[in-house]
């Protein structure tokens, strides 16, 4: 859970990093998740590699401040890809509260990506837009939006109930 979001992450920095202050240039985005700005039930392990993500990315830009290295933060939905397939049981644990998210296109976030980098600007995006409101209301009232997600998402209690009553 944690050598791909977060130490790939980090390893890569580690190793371009010093350069980049020797050129005084250069532009390091992370990629992360929903989870990372308010944890769902059910996904304990995979929030908390996440929110390490979003934690250094946001640490190295604070370090980073001052310079002309760039860091930026890409927050987006559901992504169609063969995550889900990969780990069984995965997509059962997201929120009900994220069915009203459009689910994402590979194209779509790796634009955002080019987007991003073309800017020249350290930033953070959430996309789609939907999820943006989202987490914003997420940042400014944490507490409700937990219960949202704590009532609409996993949680141990139901699917106890639910691997109980199978034959």
């Amino acid at each position: 859970m944690m050598d791909a979001p977060f130490f790939a992450g980090y390893l890569v920095t580690h190793a371009f990093l010093s350069e980049m202050l020797d050129k005084n240039s250069g532009h390091i985005l992370n990629i992360s998740t929903p989870a990372s700005i308010v944890p769902w039930p059910g996904a304990t392990l995979y929030t908390a590699s996440r929110w390490a993500v979003t934690g250094f990315t946001k640490a190295l830009r604070a370090d980073l401040y001052g310079t002309n290295v760039k860091v930026s933060l890409l927050i987006p939905g559901e992504v169609s890809s063969n995550y889900f397939e990969a780990n069984p049981g995965s997509h059962e644990r997201l929120p009900a509260l994220s069915k009203i998210f459009p689910v994402l296109k590979p194209e779509q976030v790796a634009a955002e990506v080019v987007r991003m980098v073309r800017s020249n600007k350290s930033q953070e995006r959430v996309i789609p837009a939907a999820m943006k409101l989202s987490s914003l209301f997420g940042r400014y009232f944490p507490g409700t939006m937990q219960r949202l997600l704590n009532a609409s998402g996993y949680t141990y209690r139901k699917h106890a109930a639910l691997t109980k009553s199978s034959p």
